[in-house]
């Protein structure tokens, strides 16, 4: 194959068969007895590798420049084994850095010495958790691209199927991800700091930026690997689960519910379990249903919604002050706004006319769905509204038996809404046919 043909141009760099050029003052290229010749910085030099490949995969292609550029890669790595058996960050850093070694062992670093990834990977952990890298701005939670981690070491279980590393792992991304959901509480829902995927700052960031804007700023990169590190920790679940119970069947599914609307998903499937239903009728009936989730509720006060960024200071202590309740509606995984009520009690009385209104439009029986009151610390005042919910339906719907469940909400849902937040929830019933 022609070694001159150019197999890439762009404004950086123009790449064929047997060269890589910059400018005049930055290139290389390989002559067909496998030497290098190379400008660096306009410094001329001309080397060869012979790299000890050992157990590496093998790669040999039609372009020499890459058949080179792979030897490279593996004689650098071996260059950045430390004699504890982990990987330095380079030649300046002597230290595992949690971003360099996890992206390195999840592209491939982990197929050449996968122990020593797993040894770096685990000089990552302190107290239990992954410790952040200092970034622009500053360290954890101002930087928060740590969770990268969990893709490093799902990749090293990919490669190893070792039990006991799974179970690590498990508990490790567990317990950052929780302390990340208090950061997420306390900024809106969106994790800020430099973005994670581009690390030079001047080709990441304009020049106007300072650290502090860098520092307070959100990067999708950061939050997709937020995402993706969820996922990954539902996986190790279902994989530690198969661990003890070899015969069983997992599947995982976003609920798209919240609290006590994720209760009455359970529900659901425990019921058609129990009727002889099989894992995958389950899952799809369960998918399609469950935008039938809905949750109608306010909250004591509008302080953490404050705080969490999704009112404004002044418009909420406005609210505050005049005692006007948000309402606020909960469906498909989204936060929307249902209106307002003035005081408690009205709050509570719009909460039931939400409800209603989504049976009525439905033209629905309340006997086909669940209902469920949820409430927060205040356990006498979610009875008041459980009984309140059903004497309307039963004065709405007399032939019926209007069932009424009532729990206590979970910690995630009331960091955000504060711990006197007040509702219920809603979903289909399913009934065996």
């Amino acid at each position: 194959m022609d070694q001159d043909r150019i197999l890439y141009r762009g404004e950086a760099f123009t790449l064929t068969g047997n060269s890589l050029r910059q400018d005049a003052a930055h290139w290389a290229e390989v002559q067909p007895d496998g030497q290098v010749k190379t400008m660096k910085n306009g410094r001329y030099s001309e080397w060869r590798i012979f790299p000890e490949a050992g157990n590496a995969p093998h790669y040999r292609g039609n372009f020499e420049v890459l058949n080179q550029a792979y030897g490279l890669a593996l004689h650098e790595a071996g260059a950045l084994l430390n004699e504890e058996g982990t990987f330095r960050t380079g030649a300046n850093w002597p230290t595992v850095w949690t971003r360099d070694i996890s992206y390195s062992t999840h592209l491939g670093l982990g197929l050449w010495n996968v122990r020593a990834c797993m040894n770096s990977l685990n000089a990552r952990v302190r107290n239990g958790e992954v410790e952040q890298d200092t970034g622009t701005g500053g360290s954890w939670p101002i930087s928060s691209d740590r969770v990268v981690w969990g893709m490093a070491a799902w990749e090293v279980y990919c490669l190893t199927g070792d039990a006991d590393w799974l179970s690590l792992s498990c508990r490790v991304m567990e317990k950052t991800c929780m302390r990340d959901e208090q950061v997420l509480a306390a900024t809106g829902g969106l994790m800020k700091g430099e973005s994670s995927v581009l690390d030079w700052r001047e080709q990441s960031y304009p020049a106007w930026m300072t650290s502090a804007d860098i520092g307070d700023s959100c990067s999708l990169s950061t939050m997709l690997l937020h995402a993706e590190a969820r996922k990954i920790l539902a996986r190790m679940f279902r994989e530690l689960g198969l661990e003890d119970y070899p015969d069983a069947k997992i599947e995982v599914m976003d609920s798209t519910a919240a609290t006590v609307t994720e209760s009455e998903m359970v529900e659901n499937a425990v019921a058609m379990r129990d009727a002889g239903c099989t894992l995958e009728e389950a899952v799809v009936w369960l998918s399609a249903e469950r935008v039938t989730n809905q949750i109608f509720f306010t909250v004591g006060n509008l302080d953490y919604l404050i705080k969490g960024g999704r009112i404004g200071k002044v418009t909420g202590r406005a609210a505050n002050i005049l005692g006007i309740k948000p309402m606020i509606l909960f469906k498909e995984g989204e936060i929307f706004s249902g209106g307002m009520a003035r005081g408690r009690q009205k709050s509570f009385e719009k909460a039931l006319e939400q409800l209603m209104a989504y049976l009525d439009s439905n033209n629905a029986n309340p006997d086909d769905y669940c209902v469920t009151v949820g409430y927060g610390y205040d356990e006498e005042e979610g009875k008041r509204l459980w009984m309140q919910t059903r004497a309307a339906l039963l004065a709405r719907y007399p032939g019926s038996a209007c069932e009424v469940e009532m729990l206590q909400i979970g910690c995630t849902i009331a960091v955000h809404t504060g711990p006197y937040a007040l509702g219920m929830g809603v979903m289909r019933r399913w009934k065996k046919q």
